[in-house]
């Protein structure tokens, strides 16, 4: 082929069709819907001229009714794109694209708008209800010169949808890079649907976390705390679903008590209300018996003995009436039972809850003779030295150290000063001899243990030694030295 029979020009009416391409997601109410894409061509250009007269083509942005096959097609059109396709070394085809555009002047003009998905919203904690509070709709496609109608001249209640609110207006230009421009709405739901007839009844609640689990297993029931959050309620009825919710609050009947309660509004109308419940204790009882059902929190030992001497035990969870009756047992009793050992009622305390249940927090320490104190022989003398002393006359005296333990005050000071029943001690038997040429005056030591309770005496008594007793030797004299 010449040559001169290649074209170096791209005339309109010289232009071929090669295919149209339909947008489901965009339609329009005129005849061509479904075919706003369409390409056409120019085939058997020179190639020494393809560079030159693609520029040209792209050097136009929009075409009023272009011709494709000798029929023009009605409307202005995006130049979209041009490509050049070599057929051989010496021809080309050029190719376009154009994009059917729609010029707005009334809100009737524009396309069915495409919903883009939600915008996104900032939420505290991180956690999504579940509902769309704003959603973007685009109309694409659309003309340069409509965005003027489009930002200001629509009115908001031509373009809100059913039960949402205009926020927004954003025109962009070529957000696709085809020259073409969109529209962009922001709508906000206002309406929404999740309670019943009379606003009481949330139909959609969402546990989102419990605590109180040890290995996937409820450790305590009653120390299982749950959140609960109702969702796409109207914020009209969010008084009335409070209301609902304190009347299920019941710990003698439900066992459920409130935490606490809080509602936010997450957008025009729609309110979401979070509440946190944890469940009173069913075992405890105002009975002394109920603190076998607490919680050990502490227990200490003797040194070496293996017997318990102190333990605290928690009663968690108790209904505030409870508490009070527990309250006035436990003011009683002179001994308790905690982690099956008898023990002194030494102290109860109550802390109470944001939620009005009640903790009670009791001490016990060591309790009766004949229990845990029977290896320390309670009200009993026990020896635990013994020495030979010599006066300043030379009388030997056996000095023997004895400890008592017991819980009367006016028992100790007569073990201490030699008085009473125990072993038959007498004062004289308590006074040193002199020695050192020194008066000795009475030798012990009396203390108070408080977490015993109890009156920890040690004293020496003193007992002349016979002669035939033991000997005393004296040592040889080393000669020559």
């Amino acid at each position: 082929m010449a040559n001169g029979n290649l074209r170096r020009t791209v005339p309109e009416n010289k232009a071929r069709f090669v295919r149209s391409d339909a947008d489901e997601a965009v339609t329009h109410t005129t005849s061509q819907a479904n075919s706003r894409t369409m390409w056409r061509e120019w085939p058997q250009i020179d190639a020494t001229e393809a560079k030159t007269l693609s520029d040209i083509l792209m050097g136009v942005a929009q075409i009023s009714g272009p011709q494709v096959d000798g029929e023009t097609y009605a409307g202005v059109y995006s130049n979209a794109d041009v490509i050049v396709v070599r057929d051989n070394r010496r021809s080309v085809t050029i190719r376009q694209k154009l994009i059917r555009l729609t010029t707005v002047l009334l809100v009737t003009d524009l396309p069915q708008p495409v919903d883009a998905g939600s915008a996104s919203v900032l939420r505290p904690f991180e956690y999504d209800a579940g509902s769309d509070d704003v959603r973007i709709f685009e109309y694409r496609f659309l003309d340069r010169s409509s965005s003027e109608v489009c930002l200001s001249s629509i009115k908001d209640i031509d373009l809100a949808l059913t039960n949402y609110t205009i926020i927004d207006r954003q025109w962009q230009t070529e957000p696709r890079g085809d020259r073409t421009c969109t529209f962009q709405v922001f709508q906000r739901k206002v309406s929404w649907s999740n309670s019943d007839e009379e606003g009481t009844d949330v139909k959609s609640i969402r546990t989102i976390g419990e605590e109180g689990y040890y290995a996937g297993v409820h450790y305590l029931k009653h120390l299982r705390r749950e959140s609960e959050t109702a969702y796409g309620v109207p914020l009209e009825d969010a008084a009335n679903i409070l209301n609902a919710w304190h009347a299920d609050e019941d710990p003698d009947a439900t066992g459920k008590a409130t935490v606490n309660v809080a509602i936010q509004v997450r957008s025009n109308g729609e309110a979401y209300i979070t509440r946190t419940i944890e469940y009173a204790n069913k075992k405890a009882t105002p009975a002394v018996s109920a603190t076998a059902h607490g919680i050990l929190l502490e227990r200490q030992m003797f040194t070496g003995g293996g017997i318990p001497r102190r333990s605290v035990v928690l009663i968690p969870n108790v209904i505030h009436d409870v508490a009070d009756a527990l309250l006035a047992t436990l003011r009683t009793a002179t001994t308790i039972t905690l982690d099956d050992t008898v023990y002194r009622n030494a102290s109860v305390k109550r802390s109470v809850r944001p939620s009005g249940l009640c903790d009670i927090t009791v001490e016990g320490k060591i309790a009766t003779a004949g229990s845990v104190l029977s290896q320390y022989q309670d009200g009993s003398i026990a020896d635990f030295t013994q020495q030979i002393v010599v006066d300043d006359d030379g009388a030997r005296h056996r000095v023997t150290g004895q400890r008592l333990i017991v819980q009367s005050e006016a028992s100790a000071v007569q073990f201490m000063n030699g008085q009473g029943p125990y072993n038959g001690a007498t004062k004289a038997q308590l006074t040193r001899p002199n020695r050192n040429n020194l008066k000795q005056h009475l030798d012990g030591h009396m203390k108070y243990s408080a977490k015993m309770d109890r009156y920890i005496c040690l004293r020496f008594v003193w007992a002349s030694v016979e002669p035939t007793v033991g000997t005393f030797a004296v040592a040889p004299a080393v000669e020559g030295v």
